[in-house]
């Protein structure tokens, strides 16, 4: 089961917290950075969210190999 900080989706949709905001991330990209919580890292194959959520997230992030 994941559970998902709703508070972080809502400051995202009304553009509340400027750092999220600033980072460019698109709203599917903010809810899987969200979900990855207690995670070990975060992959995917979009060269361009790899390079976003290294700078938000204490996660290991990559493009799988």
């Amino acid at each position: 089961m994941t559970a998902v900080d709703t508070n972080i989706l809502v400051r995202f949709l009304v553009k509340d917290d400027k750092a999220q905001y600033e980072s460019g991330l698109e709203f599917a990209d903010a809810l899987h950075l969200a979900s990855s919580r207690g995670a070990d890292k975060f992959m995917s194959f979009d060269k361009s969210l790899v390079k976003k959520a290294g700078k938000l997230t204490h996660l290991a992030v990559e493009i799988p190999k």
